[in-house]
């Protein structure tokens, strides 16, 4: 037998590797479409990937939240595009790292403690972050949403990938992994022999062990790791960590080393001891009071000991292949257990009937395990999680489960891994038998496949909340709409749905749904059709359908062509999105009688018949969000109470109805013009955003058609590349914030001048305005002004800048003008100014000496992307006596400080990407040092 020759993969072609770019950084074609200056330059940043799938998937996932032209602008130009080798990838990957928010750095960071191609789920990997304490609570919001939220976010961002053999786990790219142990190599470790247990640094925080051989291990070097927090033994190769472990000839020698663990490592708040082959759990792991993840899988126990009722702050118990003889009695103490997994053949203790706080219980998991289990467990207080149904071996052990029988369990959870190998039949037979006690709260099913839900839905009469998630085969929902309680609905990843109608209605002669508050449909590919469906109920009672529903979403619906419903007398929220056949909120034409079948409501719902009734109300909408809808034309004017508008690549809607109640309006889609019969009766509004309105020429068909909004407060203009007139502003005395961005053909203010009141001013990527407005002085309001990329604004107005400003940021002087800064002669008389930024001005060489003095109340002055300057005007800082912060970044040529040193109030200094002035500034070395020497905090780099 001879060695294969390597196959070396040839690069992806530009197109494949734009493709693979496109899918991560852009939402779909539409969003695309939306935004052609991206594409451009996302073209040419692909091209720099040279092939690369990471390259471009990380790159295209570190942008996709990105609209703004100058991030991507900056990766373009960025050095770490020049990817000749893997070192070029990882600069690319850390930047992305470097973009992340602090939370999930750390929680990138945290995933290095897994052996490189380590396939790990996402709720695992959720729970592990909520010990750590990585995940922040949010009112309103459960922690493992919270986590669950965190982990999409780096999946989307490709830190994550799927694994190729099972979607429902997850793996690290090499190279990913990597960057993982380049960043967290200070506190996360992983070992694989006896020997490098020893090397464990004291002040270690995260510690995975990996035995690679059958050699003996011993735990007792970690004695001295009294800071770790994380002891794990990945479930990755069982037979080894077995053969390790039972190299220690004596079980009662197994067991002195984990008590003696316990005893040591106090701080620990994640312990995996999966596969450790030990029948008797020390009784000190009651040391372990901060210990939040707990996973004793595979072990040997049969009992747990009395002081692990002590751990207080216990989240998760995992307890897979495990089976437990006895319950501890006080088992009600762990007053923060959310999670438990295990399997029980004894009798019920009192000890787990007080359980309240208990998220998820799963009785049984894989490999056979029976949910006759449960049998015996009708004291059983808290919420039930059953998973890995696909291995269910006969429906005797679901009926041996008496779930029936269960009165205080609230929540259920019914999951499915994947489809099996199961007839239909028998898959439908078991969900059937585990028929829920009537008194039921929460249900939730997940990843069930056949084709109708059981039959038994419609009779757990007393649920509040009911979940439906990737049960891919099921083509008809249940009877819902017969439970007299269900508040929350969520129907979600519903592969092969393509009406509902009256079958999810139910009941002709009860009220439909007469308690429900949301409703959401997620992710229906195949969906097409939402008919009201309820013949019976008579034009003049449609209360009678949905009469409590106040929030609406619709995402994802991609074949979804109209909304045919009679009216939401109580929604409050209406979000739609992404549902790019969807042409309208299509009016419901319902018969004036009764009597009639779905089919013939169908039928003549599409006919011109006379006889039926055009009725769509919604009396109580207020907040209606519609977003990608590409085909969407129009909507009706039917919200007499709507308080917020937001539209958002709606390309083909032309126009608005008359909304007179609304307070916010955003709207980013194609509009040709915002008329004023669509302004002059908002009388209310106090915020309006209009974004990548590319073919808006003007607010108002005449000049002065704002004139209307009297108390409006924000005003946002942003991509309307045609808007050429602005509208008369300075009569809005409420007005606080006004940004006008990408707006290349507007050339000029309104003769009038900006409000007195204005506080916040931002213009940016206006190509052809030549100057601010006029009497900006008188602005003594203002705090906060932005100047960016406006090449052809050449002075600050006469009589200057309101002397009461605080932030001025001044970014984009091209190579035609660099003249703007040397001219903004008057600087020091702005006595309130605190922050002065200026950026991106390349042709500038040098400041002038003696005329540009800087205000002496500045705490903070960023100089960016000055290409070309040598030196700084030794001026600026002898005065500067409150000066705290100081950044440059991106200047080249910058040789030195001045010579007159820095002010000594100053206590942070960060130069980035200034190699000359770096190495003047090196430490101890460097012939500027002495000049920052006194500086408490510097950053080089």
């Amino acid at each position: 037998m001879g060695t294969v020759p390597a196959h070396h993969l040839d690069a992806l072609a530009n197109e494949d590797c734009w493709s693979l770019f496109k899918q991560c950084a852009f939402v779909d074609d539409t969003d695309l479409n939306s935004h052609p200056n991206l594409e451009a330059i996302g073209k040419e940043i692909v091209k720099k990937c040279k092939g690369v799938p990471l390259a471009a998937k990380t790159l295209g996932g570190h942008l996709r939240s990105k609209v703004n032209e100058d991030e991507w602008r900056y990766i373009l130009t960025s050095e770490i595009l020049e990817l000749g080798n893997e070192n070029g990838i990882l600069l690319a990957l850390r930047l992305s790292y470097q973009h992340l928010p602090a939370h999930l750095k750390r929680c990138f960071a945290y995933c290095s403690i897994f052996p490189k191609d380590y396939r790990f789920r996402k709720e695992r990997l959720v729970w592990l972050w909520m010990a750590e304490g990585f995940i922040h609570s949010a009112r309103g919001k459960q922690l493992e949403d919270i986590g669950g939220k965190y982990f999409d976010d780096l999946f989307l961002r490709s830190f994550f990938q799927y694994d190729n053999c099972d979607k429902s786990t997850f793996v690290m790219h090499d190279l990913i992994h990597d960057l993982a142990n380049s960043i967290s190599k200070d506190i996360c470790f992983r070992t694989e022999f006896d020997d490098e247990i020893k090397n464990v640094p004291k002040k270690a925080r995260h510690l995975s062990f990996l035995p690679v051989s059958y050699e003996p291990v011993k735990l007792d070097a970690l004695y001295n790791a009294k800071s770790l927090h994380t002891f794990l033994l990945p479930d990755t190769s069982k037979d080894a960590y077995r053969h390790s472990f039972q190299q220690l000839s004596l079980s009662t020698q197994r067991w002195q080393q984990l008590h003696n663990l316990f005893l040591a490592l106090g701080c620990l708040r994640v312990l995996c001891l999966h596969s450790f082959p030990i029948c008797v759990l020390p009784n000190s792991i009651g040391n372990l009071k901060l210990l939040r993840f707990l996973d004793l899988s595979y072990t040997g126990i049969e009992r747990l000991p009395k002081s692990i009722c002590t751990l207080y702050h216990l989240q998760a118990l995992i307890l897979d292949g495990v089976v437990l003889h006895k319950l501890p009695k006080n088992l009600s103490n762990l007053i923060s257990l959310r999670l438990i997994r295990m399997t029980y053949k004894g009798k019920t203790g009192h000890g787990i009937r007080k359980k309240i706080s208990l998220q998820a219980q799963g009785l049984w998991r894989n490999r056979g395990s029976s949910p006759g289990n449960l049998k015996n467990l009708n004291y059983f207080d808290g919420n039930l999680y059953i998973s890995s149904l696909q291995n269910m071996v006969n429906v005797i052990d679901a009926k041996d489960g008496n779930l029936e029988d269960k009165k205080n369990i609230h929540d259920l959870l019914l999951e499915w891994h994947c489809a099996g190998r199961k007839e239909r039949a028998a898959i439908e037979e078991i969900i059937e038998s585990l028929q829920p006690y009537v008194n039921l709260k929460g249900l939730r099913i997940q990843g069930y496949h056949s084709l109708r839900f059981p039959n038994w839905m419609a009779q757990v009469s007393n649920l509040l909340q009911v979940e439906f998630s990737n049960c891919s085969r099921t083509q008809t929902l249940p009877p819902l709409g017969e439970l007299p309680l269900l508040k929350y609905l969520k129907i979600e990843h519903m592969d092969s749905i393509k009406h509902i109608g009256c079958e999810f209605y139910g009941g002709r002669n009860a009220t439909i749904f007469p308690s429900l508050k949301t409703l959401i449909f997620n992710d229906m590919p195949a969906w097409e059709e939402w008919s009201c469906g309820v013949v019976n109920i008579d034009q003049e009672k449609s209360e009678d359908l949905f009469p409590c529903l106040s929030r609406l979403e619709i995402k994802i619906c991609p074949k979804l062509k109209g909304l045919h419903f009679n009216r939401f007398p109580a929604l409050k929220k209406l979000n739609i999105y992404l549902c790019d056949v969807l042409t309208a909120i299509t009016k419901l034409q319902i018969p004036s009688y009764t009597g009639w079948s779905d089919g013939d409501l169908r039928k003549e719902s599409s006919s011109s018949s006379s006889s039926l009734v055009e009725r769509i109300e919604f009396p109580c909408l207020r907040d209606l969000s519609i977003q990608f809808c590409s085909k969407l034309r129009s909507l009706p004017p039917l919200f007499p109470s709507l308080v917020y508008l937001e539209i958002t690549n709606c390309n083909e809607l032309a126009n608005l109805p008359r909304l007179p109640s609304l307070i916010r309006i955003h709207v980013n889609s194609k509009l040709i013009c915002i008329p004023e019969e669509f302004l002059k009766p908002l009388t209310a509004l106090e915020e309006l955003k209009i974004c990548s309105s590319v073919n808006l020429v003007a607010l108002g068909n005449k000049v002065g058609g704002s004139q209307h909004l009297q108390i409006l407060r924000h005003l946002e203009i942003c991509g309307c590349h045609n808007l050429e007139i602005l509208p008369q502003l300075h009569n809005l005395n409420f007005l606080i914030y006004l940004k006008i961005d990408d707006a290349p053909k507007l050339e000029s203010f309104p003769e009038m001048g900006l409000p007195t009141n204005l506080q916040k001013f931002k213009i940016k990527r206006c190509e052809k305005m030549e100057s601010l407005p006029e009497q900006m002085h008188s602005l003594t309001c203002l705090e906060k002004l932005s100047i960016q990329s406006c090449p052809c604004i050449m002075f600050f107005p006469q009589g200057g800048l309101p002397t009461n400003l605080r932030r001025l940021k001044i970014s984009g002087c091209g190579e035609k003008n660099e003249e703007i800064l040397p001219k903004c002669i008057g600087l020091h008389k702005l006595t309130s100014l605190e922050e002065l930024t200026m950026k991106q001005c390349s042709g500038l060489m040098s400041f002038p000496r003696d005329e540009w003095l800087l205000p002496t109340s500045l705490t903070r002055l960023r100089l960016y992307n000055f290409e070309r300057l040598e030196c700084l005007p030794p001026s600026w800082f002898q005065q500067l006596n409150a000066l705290v912060s100081l950044e440059i970044n991106d200047a080249p040529r910058l040789k030195s400080l001045p010579e007159e040193g820095l002010p000594p109030t100053l206590q942070k200094l960060e130069i980035y990407h200034c190699p000359l002035l770096e190495e003047s500034c090196r430490k101890d070395q460097g012939r500027d040092w002495h000049k920052i020497a006194h500086i408490s905090n510097i950053n080089i780099y």
